[in-house]
């Protein structure tokens, strides 16, 4: 509602009239104001083409749709100031209404949404991410627990007033949105008659099967269940520490909240019924308090609360000797237990281990636990583009030749490229070369034995590319001193081997998209530091391929088909290549000349 009100405040000073209403910009005539009325409100520089509020600019279109649906729900239903003298006039207006809406739909992308997407998309790349430090997050915490303890004491002492009650009320809740790592509304909405309720299982199965430790846990914690988001349950645990805050909380709270106030952490004087978790994180001087919302924190008290959870836990015991059994007890031994019997029926076995000492010596309440973080077992990485290059031009002859190098060779080229692999891996990768290699050739003709004076295959292959290279004619190739053919050999070979190319085994071995993250990842970064191309993975062009006509035109080979603006017959083909000039996809014109 506060935009739309400064939209309208901006459109009565472009159009000079103060006595405008909302309902009266909604029409399609004065969609173009409209537009320059939210550039403005949005600070849109047309010159540099930047927004100083792009947001803003993005989703008041939104709010104008909304408006337009409630306007033809007014104007349906006759209400006050919504009223026509005729249903005709009425008419008119609900479908000036629509086109407006229309328009807005149509247009808004066109006019603001897309340079606004792409001024707020720069801004986020430029804009450091800064992340708060877990010391940050300890500040906070032993920060807010010495604030509500000196809160506390004020009101035990009756020397509280609304200010020291408010402040209490602030710490407790960001204590418990800390303890229990919830997101601030699943327990700042918490409500006094849920708090209250003390809802206990007496069945003697679950108690025998909890340890003395988890027995004791259970004394000192304060099970409650909430509704959080999306009308769920949440249990929220409440220690005793924070116990004793809420209960003077409670106690105090008929002097500074009303009585129809159902919920725990209210506010004295605040319109809203609830109060904010949020708001005591600003009482602390944390480094990058900016940057520390309720998901940092759910992720960093984990770290906070397992540093200090051992010493926390000894020091209830210690407090409550009558609830052991054994005044000796040892928490380390218990926890211990209880860790070996989850870690025997849990399937997340490869985190750690638990060795116990099965001596029975008098030494042995003192317990041996010995974690050991056992290897994951890491997949296979697969082979790079430069490692395959490396690998055709190191063994070129042997992958012509059919025969495998030597270990030792092998050895050497994989010391001599720092290349993580083993012999016998780089010997199956030879093997998957020599066997594409040998399936096109023994499809496609390529042997040199089909006649006693046959072209060996390192010429036929040397020969295709020099003519991809040169783009020359055919007899210009094949007289080359190195080949010394004719330009009838020369045109077999071309034939021969570009067939054999344009085999699915060998062409999708080299010209295909990045397959998995690590090759994506290395393109793109490669596109950064090379031609200073943030984000991209592809360029993209097409090119027309000069052909000869078809051999007859009829329909199903209209010759028009293959004519380009140029007027000449050729084939528009599109290529798509990575940083260093890889063709990494290709279409071979599909609507022929067009693009």
């Amino acid at each position: 509602m506060r935009e739309l009100s400064r939209l309208l405040i901006v459109y009565r000073n472009l159009v000079k009239n103060e006595n405008i209403t909302f309902k009266d910009i909604i029409h399609p005539k004065n969609f173009d104001i409209v537009v320059t009325a939210v550039r403005e409100m949005s600070g849109y520089d047309h010159e540099r083409k930047i927004f100083k509020a792009p947001s803003l600019a993005m989703h008041i279109g939104t709010s104008l749709k909304l408006a337009s649906d409630e306007l033809v729900h007014l104007i349906l239903r006759e209400s006050k100031g919504y009223k026509t003298k005729s249903c005709k006039e009425q008419q008119e207006w609900i479908q000036n209404v629509k086109f407006f809406k229309e328009l807005v739909e149509s247009r808004w992308n066109t006019e603001l949404s897309s340079l606004a997407n792409k001024d707020l998309s720069e801004k986020r790349w430029n804009k450091p991410l800064l992340l708060p430090l877990v010391s940050d997050i300890k500040k906070f915490r032993d920060g807010v627990l010495k604030i509500a303890n000196e809160c506390k004491d004020q009101l035990s002492n009756n020397n509280g007033n609304e200010k020291v009650y408010k402040l209490l009320v602030q710490s407790a809740l960001a204590l418990l949105i800390l303890f229990n790592r919830r997101r601030i509304g699943d327990v700042q909405y918490l409500k006094i008659q849920n708090y209250l309720d003390d809802k206990r299982s007496n069945t003697k199965d679950f108690e025998n099967a909890l340890t003395d430790a988890e027995k004791i846990l259970t004394t000192q914690y304060k099970r409650v269940v909430n509704s959080g988001k999306g009308n769920r349950a949440v249990v929220i645990l409440v220690p005793d520490v924070l116990q004793k805050f809420v209960n003077l909380i409670l106690e105090h709270r008929s002097k500074y909240i009303p009585a129809d106030n159902v919920y725990v952490f209210a506010m004295p004087r605040s319109t809203i019924k609830w109060g904010k978790g949020d708001v005591a994180i600003k009482k602390e001087g944390a480094v990058f308090l900016e940057n520390l919302d309720d998901n940092y924190v759910e992720e960093s008290a984990s770290s906070i609360n397992d540093n200090n959870g051992n010493n926390l836990v000894n020091e209830m015991i210690k407090n409550n000797d009558s609830t052991c059994v054994n005044r000796n007890f040892d928490l380390n031994e218990t926890l211990h237990q209880t860790e070996k019997k989850w870690n025997k029926n849990s399937s997340k076995k490869n985190y750690a281990f638990i060795n116990e000492s099965d001596s029975s010596s008098d030494n042995s309440d003192k317990i041996r636990v010995k974690r050991k973080k056992q290897k994951l077992k890491k997949r296979r990485q697969g082979w790079t583009y430069e490692e395959i290059e490396l690998i055709q031009n190191e063994f070129r002859s042997n992958i012509f030749s059919r025969t495998y190098p030597t270990g030792k060779s092998m050895k050497e080229f994989l010391l001599k490229h720092k290349i993580n692999k083993t012999v016998p891996i780089l010997r199956s990768k030879l093997q998957h070369l020599l066997k594409l290699k040998n399936s096109a050739i023994d499809k496609y003709g390529l042997c040199s034995q089909q006649r006693p004076s046959g072209i060996d295959i390192y010429t036929k292959v040397l020969v295709t590319l020099r003519f991809y290279a040169s783009g020359s004619y055919q007899l210009d190739v094949a007289s080359n001193f190195n080949f010394n053919l004719s330009q009838s050999s020369a045109s077999r070979c071309i034939r021969e081997v570009t067939d054999a190319f344009n085999t699915p085994e060998v062409f999708n071995q080299f010209v295909f998209f990045p397959r998995n993250r690590h090759e994506l990842n290395t393109i793109r970064i490669e596109f950064n530091r090379l031609h200073r191309f943030p984000g991209v993975i592809g360029c993209i062009d097409c090119t027309h391929v000069a052909i000869f006509p078809p051999h007859r035109d009829d329909e199903n080979y209209p010759e028009h088909l293959y004519v380009n603006r140029k007027n000449y017959h050729s084939l528009n083909v599109q290529l798509i290549c990575d940083s260093k000039l890889r063709i990494l996809n290709n279409d071979e014109a599909q609507n022929k000349r067009f693009n």
